[in-house]
C-alpha cells in the first residue's frame, strides 16, 4: 500500500532529520562550537540509556514497516532467454511490449485461477512492470535492452484480501501460458492429409504428395539452419529428416509416377485426356503471348543506336577513391531483362505442353498394369510419407521441449534474502539514528548548560528623582 511505502520513506529519513536538527542546534548558538560540544559531553553518560532505548525502538519500527510491506507487496522476476529478446523482439520477431505481462487476457486468466471477483482494472491497479536493469546507451550505435522485468504487486484498499505472493505468482504463470500459446511453433505444415490424394486421379496423386513432402523438407531445412547439432531420441537431426523427404520425392514418387504413366492407369481415362487437352489449349495461348512479347522486346532493342551505350558511361569513384567509368542502366537493359523473363516463361510452358502430350499418348495406348498394383504402390508411398511426417513432428516436439523451460524463466524473489538484506540495512540505519540522536542530545545539553551557567542580569534599584539639581 502507498501508506506503507510512505511510512518506510519516513523511517529511513528520520536519521537524516535528526542529524540536520543537531547541526542546526550546534550552529544556532552564540557560543563557540567547541565550547558547546564540551559542555554537552558533561553528563552525556546519563542519557546513553535513553538513546539506546530510542535506537531499539527505531530498529523495531524499521522491521515493522518491512513486515507490513511483506504483507502487502511481492515481486517476481520474469526473464526472457531467447536470441531475439536482446533486440527487444518477441520470438516471432515482432516488437516486444512489457505491457503484455499485465494485459487483459493474462489478468483474466489469473483472476479465474484465483477465484477472485475483482475486475481486471482493479487488479491491474495493484501491479506494475519495470525492467530489472534500465536501458542505457552503450555507444552511439548500440542501446542496452533489458531482458529481465520485475513484476511487482502492491496491495491497495480494493485488493487487500489477496495474498501478495500467490497473486504475483499466478499472474506470472498466466503470462507464461499466454506467451507459449502466442509464440509456440506452428507445426500444421507437417500434417499430411490423404483425403485429397484419395479423391484425385492416379496421375495427380504423386503431385499432391510431392507438395506435402516439399513443405516438410523446407521446414526441416529452416530448423537445421537454427540448430544443426540437435538430435532426437531416434538419433536423427533436422537435416536427416529433410533428406528423407527429398529422397521420397526423387525416388518413391518418381517410381510411382513412372509406373502410372508407363501403364496408362487412370480412374476415368477419357475425362483425364479431355482435361489435359484443355490445359494444353490454355497453355499454348500463354506460350504464344510470351513469344510475341519476347519478339517485341528484341525489336525495341534493335531500334536503339549502337553508340548510345557511350552516353551512359559516367565518371565514378570506387572504394579506394580511384576514378572509373561507371555504366548506368537505360531502356535497353530493361528490355533485355523483360525479354529474358518472357523467354523463360515460354520455355516452361513448352515443357508442360510436351509433358501433357506424352501423358495423353500413354493414356490413349493404355497398358497391362493393374490398378491393384498401383494402389499397393500408393499405400507404400503414403506409409513412407507418414513416417517422414511423424519423424519431423517428433524431433520438433523434443527440440521445443528442451528449449521451453529456458525461453521464459520466472524467478520469485525469496523472503530469506530480503530479510537478511533488511536486517543489515536496518542495522546501518539504526547506527545512523543513534549517532544523530547522540549529536542532537549533545547539542541540546550544551545549549541548556550554557544557559544555566550564565548569571541573570540584576535589575537596577528604583531611585526617586526630586527634580532638583
Amino acid at each position: 500500500m502507498k501508506i506503507v511505502k510512505y511510512a518506510g520513506y519516513a523511517v529511513q529519513l528520520l536519521p537524516v532529520l535528526l542529524a540536520a536538527l543537531a547541526v542546526l542546534s550546534l550552529l544556532s548558538g552564540r557560543q563557540g562550537l567547541r565550547a558547546r560540544v564540551s559542555a554537552g559531553l558533561h553528563g552525556f553518560a546519563r542519557r546513553v540509556p535513553v538513546i539506546l532505548v530510542l535506537s531499539a525502538l527505531y530498529f523495531g519500527l524499521f522491521l515493522g514497516v518491512g513486515l507490513m510491506r511483506n504483507w502487502t507487496e511481492a515481486r517476481t522476476v520474469i526473464g526472457f532467454n531467447y536470441k531475439e529478446a536482446s533486440r527487444g523482439l518477441n520470438p516471432n520477431s515482432t516488437r516486444f511490449n512489457a505491457y503484455d505481462i499485465i494485459s487483459d487476457e493474462v489478468l483474466e486468466k489469473a483472476l479465474e485461477q484465483m477465484g477472485s471477483d475483482l475486475s481486471v482494472r482493479q487488479l491491474r491497479g495493484a501491479l506494475s512492470v519495470s525492467p530489472l536493469a534500465a536501458g542505457s546507451a552503450l555507444s552511439a550505435e548500440q542501446y542496452y535492452v533489458s531482458t529481465e522485468y520485475v513484476l511487482t504487486y502492491t496491495a491497495n484498499l480494493k485488493t487487500l484480501r489477496l495474498n501478495p505472493r500467490t497473486t504475483v505468482d499466478t499472474v506470472a504463470e498466466a503470462y507464461h501460458a499466454q506467451f507459449r500459446e502466442s509464440f509456440e511453433r506452428k507445426t500444421n505444415v507437417l500434417d499430411v492429409d490423404f483425403a485429397a490424394v484419395d479423391s484425385a486421379d492416379y496421375l495427380d496423386k504423386p503431385d499432391l504428395m510431392e507438395g506435402m513432402a516439399s513443405k516438410i523438407q523446407d521446414y526441416m531445412q529452416g530448423c537445421q539452419f537454427d540448430n544443426p547439432t540437435f538430435r532426437s531420441s531416434a538419433g536423427e537431426n533436422f537435416g536427416d529428416v529433410g533428406t528423407r523427404a527429398g529422397k521420397f520425392k526423387s525416388v518413391t514418387l518418381e517410381r510411382l509416377r513412372a509406373y502410372i504413366l508407363s501403364n496408362g492407369v487412370s480412374e476415368d481415362r477419357e475425362q483425364y485426356i479431355s482435361r489435359l487437352g484443355y490445359d494444353n489449349t490454355i497453355k499454348n495461348v500463354s506460350y504464344m503471348k510470351n513469344l510475341a512479347a519476347y519478339e517485341v522486346r528484341l525489336n525495341a532493342i534493335d531500334y536503339y543506336e549502337r553508340d548510345m551505350a557511350s552516353v551512359v558511361l559516367v565518371p565514378t569513384r570506387d572504394e579506394n577513391g580511384e576514378f572509373y567509368m561507371g555504366r548506368t542502366k537505360i531502356g535497353v537493359d530493361n528490355f533485355a531483362v523483360e525479354a529474358e523473363s518472357f523467354m523463360e516463361n515460354a520455355t516452361n510452358l513448352q515443357k508442360t505442353i510436351e509433358t501433357n502430350h506424352y501423358e495423353i499418348g500413354q493414356l490413349e495406348r493404355g497398358g497391362g498394369g493393374s490398378r491393384a498394383a498401383v494402389d499397393q504402390l500408393l499405400e507404400d508411398a503414403k506409409a513412407e510419407l507418414q513416417g517422414v511426417s511423424d519423424s519431423a513432428r517428433q524431433i520438433l516436439q523434443e527440440y521445443d521441449a528442451s528449449n521451453a523451460k529456458d525461453t521464459l524463466v520466472i524467478t520469485p524473489q525469496g523472503r530469506v534474502f530480503k530479510y537478511a538484506f533488511r536486517i543489515k540495512r536496518g542495522g546501518t540505519l539504526t547506527a545512523a539514528f543513534a549517532a544523530a540522536a547522540a549529536a542532537l542530545v549533545i547539542a541540546h545539553a550544551g545549549r541548556d548548560r550554557k544557559r544555566r551557567g550564565t548569571p541573570k542580569r540584576q535589575a537596577r534599584p528604583y531611585q526617586r528623582t526630586t527634580g532638583r539639581l
